[in-house]
């Protein structure tokens, strides 16, 4: 018989943590009767996540909703669930809580960005209080806390602490499916230097840095293509600014695409501007397709990229960046030669971040 797992989310609209917790189900789900509750708003997803044999439940509630809190209680109840699996701070407080009640045997945490998000508010005093209240509840009732980086571990860690907190915590990588993964086979292909990225176009994702790297690198090279793969609220801005800097000759936007490793495949180059990420598919995709990645330097793509030699991290400058792609672009194809990306394949495999989770889910 099945073991019975729940996921807590917000919701499934289009997103990172939606996308991973999809594509972990659809490995589980053979193993493991999969549910995934949201307490916002089902999202664009829940169908795909259905007709993948994933059930799905929408119970709205806030953030202390005790009636909401009890009709998920109820819920994993009825379902005899034996593990529950929550995201986010809201998904804790409410899964955990409704978990413990239900009598659920085994709780997790999942924490997927850094902390200034994951407490998010306006006021530091509402931000200490979220961090007090969820500390206390993985001390008392969560069996493990996953961290999808050294760094947000580090930053979970450094506040205010409670006995035991240090040994629940855990680094678990995001699983990719390598074999729906596409390696780069051709460079600067119709002699163009093709440079992009894939992500969700926001404006916390500093995506005007690039508008102005570009500007300034066609001083020096002018067979560039930069190509914007993903959809989202700043498009607008950024296809405004781009022509009025008369640069749309140098820009592509692809908007969304089923399968993000068909466009990215023939990139030469990514860049990733954004500072503010938990750990950036928008890197690691890239970097397990064998293209190199010039990334801001903060301390979450720095260790990403130590893992192996796929690419370097930089001062937050457009001059340091266009100086780098320049040299990079000058000596393409001796420096492609001496990167290395195969330590990117080992970390970052689903079927990595699958044998851990059922070790700890089973153990």
């Amino acid at each position: 018989m099945k073991k019975v797992l729940f996921r807590i989310t917000n919701n499934l609209n289009i997103g990172g943590v939606q996308r991973r917790i999809f594509d972990v189900l659809k490995e589980l789900k053979n193993d493991y009767e999969c549910h995934v509750v949201v307490y916002k708003e089902e999202g664009i997803l829940a169908d795909k996540f259905i007709k993948e044999g994933i059930h799905v439940h929408y119970v709205p509630m806030g953030s202390f909703d005790l009636s909401g809190i009890k009709t998920l209680s109820n819920l994993f109840k009825n379902y005899k669930a034996d593990i529950v699996h929550t995201h986010s701070y809201g998904g804790t407080i409410r899964g955990v809580l409704a978990a413990k009640l239900a009598g659920v045997r085994k709780i997790f945490s999942h924490i997927h960005v850094n902390m200034g998000n994951h407490w998010y508010g306006k006021w530091r005093i509402n931000k200490k209080k979220k961090e007090f209240i969820e500390k206390l509840l993985h001390k008392e009732y969560v069996d493990k806390i996953f961290f999808v980086s050294d760094a947000i571990k580090k930053e979970y860690l450094h506040g205010m602490n409670f006995k035991n907190l240090n040994e629940k915590s855990v680094v678990l990588y995001n699983g990719f499916n390598l074999e729906k993964i596409k390696i780069k086979k051709n460079n600067m292909i119709g002699g163009v230097f093709n440079i992009g990225i894939a992500c969700r176009l926001s404006k916390d994702k500093n995506l005007l840095f690039i508008v102005e790297v570009i500007e300034k690198l066609i001083e020096y090279v002018q067979n560039i293509k930069f190509h914007f793969i993903g959809d989202g609220s700043y498009k607008k801005y950024l296809v405004k600014e781009i022509a009025k800097r008369s640069l749309n000759n140098y820009f592509i936007f692809h908007g969304m695409v089923e399968n993000v490793y068909d466009k990215i495949k023939d990139l030469d180059l990514v860049l990733m501007p954004s500072y503010n990420e938990g750990l950036p598919a928008s890197i690691i995709e890239p970097l397990l397709a064998n293209i190199p990645v010039i990334a801001v330097d903060n301390e979450i793509n720095r260790e990403i990229l130590n893992i192996d030699k796929g690419g370097w991290v930089l001062q937050n400058s457009y001059e340091v960046f266009v100086e780098k792609i320049l040299q990079l672009y000058e000596k393409y194809d001796y420096l492609y030669q001496n990167m290395t990306f195969n330590k990117y394949k080992e970390v970052f495999s689903m079927e990595n971040h699958i044998n851990q989770l059922r070790y700890y889910y089973e153990s």
